[in-house]
């Protein structure tokens, strides 16, 4: 595998880890705009990755409407 796959990898496994849906590193995170709401979580040592990884959990996107 390429790094950038197994860093993909390993974060997809982080979700079950931080129980949540969606995770992005810190380098997307820094290309998204304001309209996703992202949670900041502690920097995690993956197996593979030199340097522990920072990550978010994506919250929401824009105004989401809530379902009536």
């Amino acid at each position: 595998m390429g790094s950038v796959v197994n860093l993909a990898s390993r974060t997809q496994q982080l979700t079950r880890t931080h129980r949540v849906d969606v995770l992005v590193t810190q380098s997307v995170q820094k290309t998204l705009d304001s309209r996703f709401a992202l949670r900041p979580l502690p920097a995690s040592k993956l197996k593979g990755i030199a340097e522990p990884v920072v990550t978010f959990a994506v919250e929401g996107f824009g105004a989401q409407e809530r379902p009536a």
